[in-house]
């Protein structure tokens, strides 16, 4: 198998724009939300993104986008991811931009926590500190919750247990099958789940509304396209500091699109969580058990 040259510089800006990109769809989610029921926009933003991988299919081999070894734990894949999505919009309908972005991104740090047992990982007692140290973050987060934000603080906690799940069956589909198809079927069946429930709550759109669906699905795709190819081009230790850049783009946008304030324990908290992932990462580098690129997310709703 070929692999692309380590070329750090263009890795670093693909993973800012991919990060930006993410973190301003998340924005246009939570827009979307003021007018369009959750399941009807996650099932717009699945099907697009297949549309996308079948339009790309003739050019990248119809073989290399449906040949699979794995399909069962792409179905397990799909089912983690819309979970994770539909989770995620809903904590966007609900909560401020910056707090569904700061608790989504505890991602990596349960993904780090539940690999050891369903995957057999072996890990060092920092592995085990940084974990810690990530959540302590959002007990900081979480400290004013039961007075401001209830119980909908569980739906990005929620969002990021699924997302976690679907990162470590894609650490292990990524042993058998490459990343095209693993995008494509987590998007297929993400796309069928959603097609369930999408038409009772449908709500039907403007034109300009169903453009701007149709548009923020197929984005969704070149933000998790360009995350991989981040990856590819530069090594993770490097990258990932970069990654969490989409934590402070998210505030930004917070106070100027929805005139949103975080508090400082939402910033304080957020800092924790992004230092225990790219810690986490550069232990994952230095032992050597770094996995493949995840086909998805970048964060952002990740998802």
């Amino acid at each position: 198998m070929s692999h692309a040259p380590v070329r750090p510089l263009l890795g670093i800006a693909l993973m800012l724009l991919a990060v930006v990109l993410g973190a301003s769809l998340d924005a246009l989610a939570k827009w979307l939300t003021q007018f369009y029921p959750v399941p009807q926009i996650v099932s717009v933003r699945f099907a697009a993104q297949t549309a996308v991988a079948l339009v790309l299919a003739p050019w990248i081999g119809f073989r290399a986008i449906f040949h699979t070894g794995v399909p069962g734990l792409h179905v397990l894949r799909g089912i983690a991811m819309i979970t994770a999505s539909g989770l995620f919009v809903a904590a966007l309908s609900m909560l401020p931009l910056a707090t569904s972005v700061v608790l989504g991104q505890t991602a990596p740090l349960i993904a780090a926590a539940i690999a050891v047992p369903l995957l057999g990982e072996r890990v060092t007692p920092r592995h085990w500190l940084f974990v810690l140290t990530g959540f302590a973050g959002v007990v900081v987060v979480l400290r004013p919750a039961p007075e401001i934000f209830g119980w909908s603080v569980l739906l990005p906690l929620g969002s990021a247990a699924s997302y976690a799940v679907y990162q470590v069956a894609t650490r292990r589909a990524s042993a058998i099958d490459p990343a095209v198809p693993s995008l494509f079927y987590s998007s297929l069946v993400g796309c069928a789940l959603a097609a369930c429930v999408a038409p009772f709550v449908w709500v039907w759109p403007t034109p300009a509304h169903g453009a701007i669906m149709i548009v923020h699905g197929a984005l969704c795709g070149v933000s998790h396209f360009l995350v991989i190819r981040a990856l590819m081009l530069t090594p993770v230790s490097l990258s990932a500091p970069f990654g969490y850049a989409g934590l402070l783009w998210a505030i930004v946008l917070g106070i100027v699109v929805f005139g949103e304030r975080p508090d400082a324990a939402t910033i304080v908290g957020g800092v924790v969580i992004a230092a225990s992932g790219i810690l986490l990462a550069r232990e994952a580098v230095r032992r050597g058990r770094v996995p493949g690129p995840p086909p998805a997310d970048a964060g952002g709703d990740g998802r």
